[in-house]
């Protein structure tokens, strides 16, 4: 009110107006002042979590009931996947296990995930995998076969997202499998997962740190 005053005063009130001299170089730093600022475009939104993302990273712990020796070994282990056009994606990964017996897993696969909403999506897929196991008296044995597999991933909101699934393997014994992992990404990239797997005959529970491409 007082600015608009002090330059109307020349028009309204000249013997009260102020001196041209200070008129003159006070105008253009209100002109400055009062100049609109440029529209800079629609505000970028908030990245969120790259839960449906088969362009990954992860290293993991885990703990395996094994039901052939009736123990639990612990291990740990590594998995990736990365996905070109069209939803078609490669996976694999290797679990080390290892207390008074040692079991090595080894798996290699391709699949398919198709959109279903912004937040969700289904995925299928199909592996090769290895297993070698070497007991505490030097009993080994190995195995081979198909693992196949679908489910779905969907985001919770802007920190949680996760999975579940379902499928079949016919490695050392045949059985069905199914699975779930809760994640949650402190970065958009980047997640620390839960998850547990009952896996033929054996419970398995994995803690995971992912990076997401």
């Amino acid at each position: 009110m007082l600015i608009t005053t002090a330059l109307l005063l020349p028009y309204i009130a000249p013997d009260l107006a102020l001196p041209p001299a200070f008129a003159s170089e006070f105008a253009p730093a209100l002109a400055t002042f009062l100049e609109p600022v440029p529209y800079q475009g629609p505000r970028k939104p908030i990245e969120g979590p790259r839960e449906l993302s088969w362009k990954f990273v992860e290293v993991h712990a885990q703990m395996r009931d094994v039901d052939a020796i009736d123990d639990s070994l612990p291990g740990f282990g590594a998995r990736g996947a990365w996905q070109f056009g069209e939803g078609i994606f490669v996976r694999g990964g290797i679990d080390l296990y290892s207390d008074d017996d040692e079991l090595t897993r080894y798996d290699i696969g391709v699949g398919q995930t198709v959109s279903i909403r912004s937040d969700a999506s289904a995925f299928a897929s199909i592996s090769w995998v290895w297993q070698e196991f070497e007991g505490d008296g030097g009993a080994e044995s190995d195995d081979n076969g198909w693992r196949f597999e679908a489910g779905f991933r969907a985001v919770f909101d802007e920190r949680l997202g996760g999975e579940v699934r379902i499928g079949y393997e016919d490695v050392f014994d045949d059985g069905f499998v199914a699975g779930a992992d809760l994640r949650y990404w402190f970065l958009p990239q980047v997640a620390l997962g839960f998850g547990y797997e009952y896996e033929v005959d054996d419970n398995i529970w994995t803690l995971g740190l992912r990076y997401a491409f």
